[in-house]
């Protein structure tokens, strides 16, 4: 790993200073470029992009404790977050598209340094990439004549511009690898492939900025995988691709969703083991056909969407962060088991709204009881209801299955349906509902609709995740009463 001696940096705090100051410097460069207008506003942001990101890159090495550098990151997250709100810095912010790259990158910078400081090696590879690579791609996307566009989830991306990422994600980590990863028994080729295939899939499913968050942190989290995978690696993967790829063609989920959910089944499966991957798959593939079956009937009243990755992470987000954090801490019960009871939450709240649409009666408010429209956040009818039950018994018997006890199977079913129930709750009281000019009352805005209730921001993915947030906390309540250890 690439080291720096120099006196000038042997001081946290001297060093902090300095940092800052550079910073501080660049961005003032930046608004002198773009008041006299030397180069396009696009390319000034990209020029900043690139010096800062290459900075922080070199930071584990300048920096011996994390402190100072979670400092940066929080004291940029805030004048990054005034500056969009109040207009200014425009040599950062002035883009024709709206963005909010400047706010992902310092906080996927404070994830890593609060958490990995010590892996200071991946961090650096994992910034480098984001630095170099993501700018580069965004240039060529910007100035090659006639460029070719896909639509990978809400933003429009080149494929000229996606195979640069690829290309220059591949030669980056090509040729840094040997020296911040020496004697590590690494396939150069293998890693090199996986790491630029990873980031590239981060970059092309971003939205508005995001692959400042996802371009590092999945970059982080995939130097692991790699790693702990060494001697059956192209099997994990090829399978995992094979499962999502008959997924995506049965259209159980869109392409942001077969990205996510290969990305969510490779990190669980290489941090958890089969063990945690078994109750997620249980969930995708039971909630998936019962959504198709269902949905076969022409008696039902909605037809089933397929999955986006805003989808997936809604529902599996919580818990693959209960895998990685049990992988870095060495834990591999209390954990688990709330992995267990948030799998259950997302199992019984799928399941109520699936099975829910066999009732021949219209759904009731879980508030006042009134009946309200089918579909909508918030109701629910004596066969959703039973619905939830067995969602939530289902991953219990899972979870049993795979060695927990009795005491924990009536934890994982308890919170996961108080967890489904805490849904409806939230669905019905906070998410955000509008009114259409024909007087249809619908969860999604569309032209002259007006909100009638809720907070703007709380929609159906929100409020999914707290959902499986909430199953987690309960069953460590749970565990606390009726298992202290």
């Amino acid at each position: 790993m690439i080291s720096f001696s120099w006196s000038l940096f042997g001081d946290d705090w001297l060093t902090f200073f300095i940092f800052l100051s550079i910073v501080l410097f660049i961005i003032g460069i930046s608004e002198f470029i773009r008041y006299y207008s030397f180069i396009s506003n696009e390319q000034n942001r990209m020029l900043v992009h690139v010096v800062v990101g290459l900075l922080c890159s070199v930071s584990p090495n300048l920096f011996q404790s994390s402190l100072q550098p979670i400092l940066l990151g929080l004291l940029f997250f805030t004048l990054n977050l005034i500056a969009l709100k109040i207009n200014r810095f425009k040599g950062m912010h002035a883009i024709d598209r709206k963005s909010y790259g400047t706010i992902y990158f310092p906080v996927s910078y404070i994830i890593l340094a609060s958490f990995f400081w010590e892996f200071s090696s991946h961090i650096t590879l994992s910034l480098m990439l984001l630095s170099i690579a993501d700018p580069l791609a965004s240039l060529i996307g910007q100035t090659i004549n006639n460029p070719k566009y896909i639509y990978p989830w809400h933003d429009k991306k080149s494929i000229q511009g996606s195979v640069t990422m690829f290309l220059s994600s591949f030669i980056i980590v090509y040729l840094l690898t040997p020296t911040i990863f020496p004697n590590k028994g690494l396939n150069i080729y293998y890693f090199s492939f996986f790491l630029a295939s990873l980031s590239t899939l981060a970059e092309s499913i971003s939205y508005k900025g995001s692959d400042n968050f996802s371009v590092p942190i999945l970059s982080f989290i995939g130097i692991h995988c790699f790693q702990i995978t060494l001697e059956n690696f192209e099997l994990i993967m090829i399978t995992v691709i094979i499962f999502f790829s008959i997924a995506y063609y049965f259209q159980l989920v869109d392409f942001s969703g077969l990205s996510g959910g290969c990305i969510m089944a490779l990190i669980i499966i290489t941090m958890g083991g089969i063990k945690y991957l078994i109750p997620l798959s249980v969930f995708f593939i039971l909630s998936s056909l019962i959504g198709k079956i269902i949905g076969l009937n022409q008696n039902t009243h909605h037809k089933n969407p397929k999955r986006n990755i805003a989808q997936v992470l809604a529902n599996g987000s919580i818990s693959l962060i209960i895998c990685i954090t049990a992988y870095f801490i060495k834990d591999d019960g209390l954990l688990f088991f709330l992995f267990l009871s948030s799998v259950s939450a997302a199992n019984s709240d799928t399941w109520a709204t699936e099975i829910g649409k066999l009732s021949k009666t219209k759904p009731v408010s879980i508030i006042n009881f009134k009946k309200i429209e089918s579909g909508l956040s918030g109701g629910i009818t004596y066969i959703g209801t039973f619905g939830s039950l067995l969602g939530s018994i289902t991953i219990g018997v899972v979870g049993y299955t795979l060695g927990v006890n009795i005491i924990i199977f009536f934890g994982i079913v308890l919170t996961g349906f108080i967890g489904a129930l805490i849904d409806s709750i939230l669905g019905a009281t906070l998410q955000v509902k509008f009114i259409t000019p024909d007087g249809k009352v619908t969860e999604t805005p569309s032209i002259n609709s007006d909100k009638i209730k809720g907070v703007r921001w709380i929609n159906n993915n929100l409020v999914n995740l707290f959902c499986t947030l909430s199953a987690p906390a309960l069953m460590y309540l749970y565990l606390l009463y009726f298992y202290p250890k």
